[in-house]
C-alpha cells in the first residue's frame, strides 16, 4: 500500500465515523455540475477510496470501528 492509499483510507475512516449532519459527510456525495477539462479523469475521491478498499478486500463495516480500521490499514 502506498502512503497515499494509507492516508486516503485513514481519512475515509474518520469521515465515516462522524455524525451524518457534519459538512464533510455531505461533501462525500456532492456532485459538481459542469464540464471538466479535456485531460481530466472523471473519478471522484469516493470512487478512488472504493477502488482501494476493493483491492485490499476491506468493507465499509470495518471502517465504522476505529481500532479495527486502524489495525487493518496498518497491516497492508
Amino acid at each position: 500500500m502506498t502512503v497515499f492509499q494509507h492516508n486516503r483510507l485513514r481519512s475515509y475512516g474518520h469521515v465515516l465515523r462522524k455524525d451524518d449532519s457534519e459538512w464533510v459527510n455531505k461533501c462525500m456525495d456532492f456532485v459538481v455540475e459542469g464540464v471538466r477539462p479535456r485531460d481530466r479523469t472523471k473519478r471522484t475521491w469516493k470512487e478512488v477510496v472504493d477502488g482501494n478498499m476493493k483491492s485490499l478486500k476491506l468493507s465499509k463495516k470495518d471502517a465504522l470501528v476505529g481500532s479495527i480500521w486502524k489495525q487493518l490499514i496498518r497491516d497492508y
